[in-house]
């Protein structure tokens, strides 16, 4: 749920799963709807602030979160030290005819998340309020 909201992803809905699960793990696929803040024609400025986002209630997980308390101390924790320890790596390992000119703004949109770490998870728990 909070990989979603942090990446953007409004097609991971409950009648459009894109994920398999086995025993304790879960194997998320198809995230061609990612990172749609790209299409944004006013972009926030504040990308931590997700609860604004009104399909996170439509997201495959949104019904059981709900009303639940989550730890996500090592989400956050690995959130903040993408940026210093893999982001530069993983966005120039992006293939360039798959680079229309957004990378940066991906990456950029990342970095400020992780910078604001704390609050994109209050912001997680207020969703699933």
């Amino acid at each position: 749920f909070a990989l979603d909201g942090l990446l953007q992803n409004p097609d991971r809905r409950f009648t459009n799963t894109n994920l398999l699960t086995s025993w304790n793990s879960i194997f998320v696929f198809d995230h061609e709807l990612a990172f749609s803040f790209l299409e944004e024609i006013l972009p926030s400025g504040e990308p931590w602030r997700v609860s604004r986002l009104p399909f996170l209630s439509d997201h495959v997980f949104f019904r059981q979160l709900r009303g639940t308390e989550i730890e996500m101390g090592p989400f956050l924790a690995r959130l903040r030290v993408l940026p210093q320890l893999a982001l530069g790596e993983v966005l120039a390992e992006v293939p360039p005819e798959w680079n229309n000119g957004c990378v940066e703004r991906i990456g950029q949109h990342i970095a400020d998340v992780a910078d604001h770490s704390e609050e994109f998870g209050e912001e997680i728990r207020r969703v699933l309020a």
